[in-house]
C-alpha cells in the first residue's frame, strides 16, 4: 500500500502562532533587540491634584485607565509615595539590597512606550534622574518642563509631611515633583509642586512577556513504508517541541484519527512521550524520527502540536463531556446547556462532525430571567500564552446575549485584551469561527473557559439561543 504524504500545520495552531498580542499601536517591541521580560513607564495625559494620600484608591486608577490604552490586561501602578507608604513598597519595584528582593521577579529592563530603554532595572527608578524624556501613553512627549506629582525623593522612601518636597497628601506644604525637561532628561525630584495643582502621573506596568517567536510549520520530510502497514516518518519542526500525528482517508482533517502508539527507531531522533506514546518530541535541532502503524484507509498524515484543550462534543450527548459543567442561575431556570445533533434544523447545521453543545440544543430556549453557563475543564496555560478558538451560532432577540469569560483556579475572572468577550446576539446569525488571544494575566495559570448565555423573560419570537462547537485552546 502506497501512502501519500502531506505536510500540514493545522489551522488552529497557525492561528495561535500568528495572532497578535492585544495592544495599542503606540507600544512597540523593545527597540534594542531585547527579547526578555520588560516593563513600561510613561507619563499619563490625565492629571490630578495631590491632596489625597490614598495611593491605591486615587492614583492607581488614573494609571490603570491610561495604561489600558497602551496594553490592556496589565496591572498599572502610579509611581507615588505617601507619608505612610513608600513609593518602593507601593510599586513593588525593589532593587538589590532591599528586604524581600528576589532577582527575576519584576526587576527587569524598563522602556518607554516607543520602545526606548530607560532603565536596566528597578534601581534606576530611585536614582534621581535618567537620560530620557518619557513618552505619554499616546507616544508623544510631555509638554516642556512638565511637572509630575511623585511625593518622594531619591531612594523612593517615605517622606514625612513637611513644608517642602513632601509626600502626596502632604498636610503641611508642597509635594515632591519630577520634571521632564526638553534637554533629554527626566529629573525625578527637582520641583516643589502645590498639592492643589493638577499634574500628570508616572504609570508603571507589570512585567510584560515579549511575544513568542513565530512557530516553525512542521514539515514531514519523509514517509517510508516498512511493510505490513508500518511506516517510518521523519519530521522537521520547532526545537524540543511535541507533535502528534493524525491520519485520514481524505485531505479534509476534522480532526482525523490520532496515530498511536508510536515506536522509537535506532538511532532515535527525538523522544516519545504523552498518552499512549502518541507524541514525538523533536530534538535540539528540531528533528524527529518515529515509526507508526496505520490500519484501514489512511491516505494522508499530518503533524500538529497537541492543543491544550480540544472538544468537538461528538463523543458526548445528551450529557456533557467529562469535566464540563453547566450552572443555572437561578437553579429553577429551564434553559440548559446540552449536547445534541441539530441537523433537523436546517439553519443550525454545523457542518462539522455530528454534535454541538447549545442552550436547549434541540429546540428553543426558555424566555426567562436567567444566566446559564457552560464551563470547561481546567486548562494549564504555558508561560508563552495561548489562544482560544471555537465556532458559535447565535439566534436571540434583544437583550438576550452570549459571552465568553475566563476564570482562574480560584474562580476569579481574568480580564484583559479581548476578555471578557461579549455581545454575541442577533437572529439566525449563522456559524462563525472565533479566535481570541488569552490575556497576559492567564500565562502560567490554570484557567477555565466559560460560555455564558443571559436571557430575560420577554418573548418577542421563537429563538434557538447560543450554540458552541470545536473548542480549542492552543499554546503560542
Amino acid at each position: 500500500m502506497k501512502k501519500r504524504i502531506i505536510t500540514l500545520f493545522t489551522a488552529f495552531a497557525a492561528a495561535a502562532a500568528l495572532a497578535p498580542t492585544a495592544q495599542a499601536d503606540v507600544i512597540t517591541i523593545p527597540g534594542d533587540g531585547y527579547e526578555g521580560p520588560y516593563r513600561l513607564l510613561f507619563v499619563t495625559t490625565a492629571t490630578t491634584d495631590a491632596t489625597s494620600s490614598d495611593l491605591t484608591g486615587v492614583y492607581n486608577p488614573i494609571a490603570q485607565t491610561a495604561g489600558d490604552t497602551v496594553l490592556a490586561g496589565q496591572t498599572w501602578t502610579a509611581v507615588v509615595g505617601s507619608s505612610t507608604v513608600s513609593a518602593r513598597t507601593h510599586t513593588g519595584a525593589l532593587a538589590v539590597g532591599d528586604t524581600g528582593y528576589a532577582l527575576g521577579t519584576n526587576d527587569v529592563p524598563i522602556y518607554t512606550t516607543n520602545g526606548l530603554r530607560v532603565l536596566d532595572g528597578n534601581a534606576g527608578l530611585w536614582a534621581g534622574s535618567f537620560d530620557t524624556v518619557l513618552k505619554n501613553q499616546t507616544g508623544g512627549a510631555p509638554s516642556f518642563n512638565q511637572t509630575i506629582h511623585v511625593g518622594y525623593l531619591a531612594g523612593g522612601d517615605i517622606r514625612a509631611n513637611q513644608a517642602n518636597n513632601g509626600p502626596v497628601g502632604n498636610t503641611l506644604g508642597k509635594v515632591a515633583g519630577a520634571i521632564a525637561t526638553r534637554t533629554g532628561t527626566t529629573n525625578m525630584y527637582q520641583h516643589n509642586n502645590d498639592a492643589t495643582t493638577a499634574t500628570p502621573l508616572f504609570a508603571l506596568s507589570g512585567v510584560i512577556n515579549a511575544p513568542p517567536a513565530p512557530r516553525v510549520a512542521p514539515e514531514i520530510t519523509s514517509f517510508t513504508s516498512l511493510g505490513s502497514g508500518n511506516f517510518e516518518l521523519t519530521l522537521k519542526g520547532d526545537v524540543s517541541t511535541g507533535y502528534e500525528f493524525r491520519s485520514s482517508p481524505i485531505l479534509d482533517f476534522t480532526p482525523g484519527d490520532l496515530v498511536g502508539p508510536l515506536t522509537a527507531v535506532a538511532p532515535l531522533v527525538g523522544t516519545i512521550d504523552g498518552t499512549n506514546n502518541s507524541v514525538l518530541i523533536t530534538d535540539e535541532n528540531g528533528d524527529g524520527t518515529v515509526q507508526m502503524a496505520l490500519s484501514g484507509p489512511s491516505n494522508f498524515v499530518r503533524a500538529r502540536i497537541p492543543p491544550l484543550l480540544e472538544e468537538n462534543f461528538d463523543a458526548a450527548g445528551p450529557g456533557l463531556p467529562a469535566g464540563w459543567v453547566t450552572v443555572n442561575d437561578p437553579v429553577s431556570a429551564t434553559t440548559v446547556w446540552d449536547v445534541g445533533d441539530p441537523s433537523d434544523l436546517p439553519y443550525l447545521q454545523n457542518g462539522n462532525g455530528t454534535n454541538c453543545v447549545g442552550t436547549n440544543v434541540m429546540g428553543d430556549f426558555a424566555h426567562e430571567d436567567a444566566t446559564v453557563t457552560l464551563t470547561s475543564p481546567p486548562v494549564s496555560i504555558p508561560a508563552g500564552g495561548a489562544t482560544l478558538s471555537f465556532r458559535q451560532y447565535i439566534d436571540s432577540d434583544t437583550p438576550d446575549v452570549g459571552a465568553v469569560r475566563l476564570l482562574d483556579a480560584s474562580g476569579a475572572e481574568i480580564s484583559g485584551g479581548a476578555f471578557p468577550v461579549t455581545g454575541f446576539n442577533g437572529v439566525e446569525e449563522g456559524w462563525t469561527n472565533e479566535s481570541y488571544q488569552l490575556p497576559d494575566l492567564a500565562r502560567g495559570k490554570t484557567v477555565r473557559v466559560v460560555f455564558e448565555f443571559k436571557t430575560n423573560a420577554v418573548d418577542n419570537f421563537d429563538t434557538k439561543g447560543f450554540y458552541i462547537d470545536d473548542v480549542f485552546v492552543t499554546g503560542n
